[in-house]
This record gives structure tokens, sequence and C-alpha cells, in this order.
């Protein structure tokens, strides 16, 4: 079996997994494994096949043939260590058995802290074709972009650029974030693949006086004149309201109704300048 064709067995074989045809992706599993007996992925895949086929003395079997090609495969030690409890005869044929079982409080929303984001430069098929929705993923910061990585240290791909340069900032002055593996497709053409992560801040720096993940608002001001109604017929775009001497009423800025909001000391916009101005600083010197 050539090259060429090997790989295209493999996408093959994905691609059966992730339509849950676990007798096809076992059967085509095993006929790329008589020209690459040690491809890990492979191995990987056919236990992944014997599990969800009910089959978990064959399944142990082959992880442990991948921890003695390779002994710190992280992929294999951690559903060797949850078929360890099973037995063939407690599990139904299908069951999700080498994903155990996902808390569903674990992608629970919190305004403010949580936000499902889309990777991009994603790693090759063969690679995501081994995560579970749930899977733990490591965050890296580097500048202005975030890399992701799977629990075996593999690079997954990349935060899109409308939220790396955000989470990095906020990384390197003390927050902290865990994501999670939410959803994830996979096709043989890369650049159709799909992957997005679940992220939640753990920990906010204290040098930041809000999250970086903004709470969704309608804009509401909860404060309403008696002439309001022909105010608003006359004109949409008015921020502020004067004070009325006879009534009293006194001015609202609606743009800066929080103090929190107003304030510029504790933004990533100003952590990012004075970061800029501390290397030129350096230059300079």
């Amino acid at each position: 079996m050539v090259e060429t064709n090997l790989y295209q067995k493999s996408q093959e074989a994905i691609n059966a997994a992730l339509t849950q045809d676990w007798k096809k992706a076992l059967d085509l599993n095993l006929e790329i494994l008589k020209n690459d007996p040690e491809n890990t992925d492979t191995l990987n895949r056919l236990a992944k096949a014997y599990t969800m086929l009910g089959q978990i003395s064959k399944a142990k079997t082959f992880y442990n043939k991948i921890l003695k090609i390779d002994k710190y495969n992280i992929i294999a030690t951690k559903n060797l260590s949850k078929l360890s409890t099973i037995k063939e005869k407690d599990i139904k044929v299908g069951q999700s058995v080498g994903n155990g079982i996902i808390d569903p409080d674990v992608f629970l929303e919190e305004p403010g802290k949580t936000k499902l984001i889309s990777l991009i430069d994603l790693a090759m098929p063969s690679v995501l074709a081994n995560l579970n929705i749930g899977d733990q993923v490591r965050l890296e910061p580097q500048r202005n972009e975030v890399i992701v990585f799977s629990q075996d240290g593999r690079r997954l791909g990349k935060i899109n650029e409308d939220w790396a340069p955000s989470i990095s900032q906020a990384s390197r002055v003390g927050s902290k974030f865990r994501a999670l593996i939410k959803s994830v497709q996979i096709k043989a053409d890369d650049s159709k693949s799909y992957l997005s992560i679940f992220v939640k801040e753990t920990e906010r720096s204290e040098k930041l006086s809000q999250s970086i993940f903004p709470i969704d608002s309608s804009g509401f001001t909860p404060y309403i004149r008696g002439d309001a109604p022909g105010l608003l017929s006359e004109s949409k775009e008015t921020a502020t309201v004067e004070p009325n001497e006879e009534t009293g009423d006194e001015e609202i800025d609606k743009v800066n109704n929080s103090p929190e909001e107003s304030s510029p000391t504790n933004s990533l916009e100003t952590i990012a300048e004075k970061e800029i101005q501390d290397e030129e600083n350096l230059e300079d010197n």
C-alpha cells in the first residue's frame, strides 16, 4: 500500500469514526496496520473502535502495544486507565466508554468568564482524530498569539485573531484560563476541518479591572424623563440628557454610567501600550 493510499485510508477511517461506523473504522485501521504496524495514531484509532464495539480486552491489548512503542503516549495511558475499571459485560455496543462521562457543568457558560472560540491554522486530521470532547488542552501565549496544545503536547492550532491578543496579554499579567475541546469536525481537506474550544477565566489578574470576555448588554439605562417619548421620536442619537431647570432632572451620561468601564488605567489597551513603550525604551538605551 503506497503512502498516498495509506493517507486516503486514514481519512476514511477517521470519517468512519466521526459517523460512528465503528465496524468500518475497525476494518480500515486493521488494513492500514498491515502496512504500518507501529503507527501509534492508527493503533489508537483501532483501540477506540474496539472500545466502541464493546471489545474491551482487545482495546486494552492495543493500548498496551502503543505504550511499548511510545511509553509516554498520553492518549493510550489515559484511555487504558479508564478501561481498567470497565468490564465487557457492563457496557453496550456503541457506548462512549473511551471518552468517559462528561460533566455537563464543564461547559456551563458564565457571562464575563467563558467564551466559545474557534481555532485556526489547524493540525493535520490524523492529529485531530485523537481528540475527545471534553479533553483539556493547554494554552501557550506567544506575543499576540495563543498556541493550543493537546494533553500529549501536540500542536492543535491557534486561537483566532479576535481573541488571541486579549488572552495573551491577560495571561502575561497574571490571569489564568482553562480550556477544553468543545467541538471537532475533521475533513480530508485540512482547510475544511473545524475545532473549537471552551475557554474559562479561572483567575483574573489584579491588574485587570474587568474580564476580557465582555458581557452582552442591551445598552438600557434604568431612567426615563417624562418627555422621553417625544425626545426619542425626534432623535435616536442623543447620548446625553441635559439638566432640566424646571424639573431638576440630572444629566445622564449613557456612555460613562459605570466607573469600572470608564477607567482606562486597567485596560488591556493600556497594558499593551506600556509593553510597547518599555520595549522602545530598552531599544533607546
